[in-house]
């Protein structure tokens, strides 16, 4: 079904805060002041048309004879609010981090809501023509005028722009709102795939996010587009994939990488059944409440994304997976972790709540939060109290404990403290004292010092 575009069509100040809008309208003005025009472009201009909320706000600055305007502006806005910068001079762009809302409200001397969504960052971007020297290598680029910035683009749902200089009028050369009305995703030129292959991976994105289809011409490009993903790198491909399990409903979209052999491409064991998308769509579930509850920090969110979607893979093929994608030692760990217990949990999954945290123990958390998600309703909830409880639960004695208490140090504290921990989560020791307790009856030459208190 084709998107609906938004009737009537706010002007776009009006779906952003006060402040923001401020900002931007700032920011134009610093432009022109150097005889420079700034214009919104893609990502918001999109989802400003289709009445979708949007903090992804790019904005394009055309210059004069050459010049690598956002790098500049940047730099004149870090002056004027604060904020960080990071620039990418190769590219002519830069990520400007910004200050709080309510430092620039009070800077522009507008009205802050508080309950407001701020971006914590805005993409400053000099417009710029691309020269792709083969295909799929990173491109070579020149500044340009905002025709040959929008050209460049992957697709013309993304290739619009909104002229801050001149009423906001909106700026579609190739016909980008048309083929929203119609629920077309199409590319800007026929060699689009071949310059730039991640496309096929964003158009995946794009196509299950706005339920839109290929547009003919478009789709009949998809597999000779295809053969120029292995010459992508691991790095490109994942952050690709990264970007999938971010989407909200990241299991169709890894359905349509099957349909368009774009995951067949990226490696024959990547996994787009149904399965595959059904253990991702459990993803959702796993909010932030939940990742404090489990103690996850949020970098381990997309980690815990991979296990579900590998989780029945053979060693063989998560390592061939993860030597195609470059994944990092932790990624790696964590889904090799995943699969193990996945393939051995018939073994541990009826273990008593002490010797099973003592098994669990052995694997990374994300390993065992994804095992938590994916699992049946029974094992479920003891994974999850495993999780909340058991895994970070304070121990009662120590090591420095057992040595001060008298005890040798040797191969028998770690059984001590092993054995302690399961009375301990199996509610049989309950209390310091309950320990020394517990240590007298396990040790026959024990002193008797139940009341002691180890300096």
């Amino acid at each position: 079904m084709a998107p609906r575009l938004a009737s009537p069509l706010p002007p776009w100040h009006q779906t952003v805060s006060p402040a923001l809008a401020a900002l931007v309208r700032a920011l134009a003005h610093m432009a022109e002041g150097r005889g420079w025009r700034a214009r919104l472009v893609g990502g918001f201009v999109r989802d400003w048309l289709l009445g979708r909320p949007s903090l992804d706000l790019d904005l394009v600055f055309e210059g004069r004879h050459g010049a690598w305007t956002a790098p500049v502006l940047a730099r004149e806005a870090q002056r004027r609010f604060g904020g960080r910068v990071h620039l990418h001079r190769a590219f002519g762009t830069a990520v400007w981090h910004l200050p709080s809302a309510v430092a620039i409200a009070r800077t522009l001397h507008t009205p802050h809501r508080a309950e407001a969504p701020w971006p914590d960052h805005l993409d400053l971007v000099t417009a710029r023509r691309e020269r792709y020297p083969q295909p799929a290598a990173l491109p070579q680029v020149q500044p340009g005028s905002l025709l040959s910035d929008l050209y460049r683009r992957d697709f013309t749902i993304n290739a619009m722009a909104i002229d801050l200089a001149h009423g906001d009028a909106l700026i579609d050369p190739f016909g980008g709102r048309e083929d929203l009305a119609q629920g077309w995703l199409r590319v800007l030129h026929p060699a689009s795939f071949r310059d730039d292959p991640t496309r096929l991976f964003r158009g995946a994105r794009y196509l299950v996010r706005y339920q839109l289809q290929w547009e003919p011409e478009t789709q009949a490009l998809i597999p000779s587009g295809v053969t120029y993903i292995p010459r992508l790198s691991g790095d490109r491909v994942r952050h690709e994939l990264d970007r999938i399990l971010d989407e909200p409903t990241p299991g169709p979209v890894i359905g349509r990488l099957g349909t368009d052999g774009v995951a067949h491409a990226v490696h024959p064991a990547l996994p787009t059944d149904a399965d595959a998308q059904q253990r991702v769509a459990h993803l959702r579930a796993l909010d932030a409440t939940r990742m404090a509850e489990w103690g996850l920090p949020e970098r381990t969110r997309r980690a815990v994304g991979y296990a579900l979607w590998w989780l029945p893979l053979s060693d063989a093929a998560l390592t061939g997976l993860c030597q195609r994608l470059a994944c990092p030692k932790a990624l790696r760990t964590t889904v090799h972790a995943a699969a193990e217990l996945w393939r051995t949990r018939a073994r541990w999954a009826t273990l008593r709540p002490g010797a099973l945290a003592l098994h669990l123990d052995q694997y990374p958390r994300p390993a065992v939060a994804a095992l938590a998600l994916a699992a049946s309703p029974p094992l479920r909830a003891t994974l999850d109290r495993y999780l909340r409880h058991d895994r970070d639960l304070k121990p009662l004695l120590t090591g420095h404990d057992l040595r001060a208490l008298g005890l040798k140090p040797g191969p028998r504290f770690g059984e001590l403290l092993r054995a302690l921990r399961m009375a301990q989560i199996e509610g049989h020791v309950r209390t310091r004292d309950d320990a020394l307790a517990w240590l007298q009856s396990q040790i026959p030459d024990f002193p008797s010092r139940k009341n002691t208190r180890p300096q």
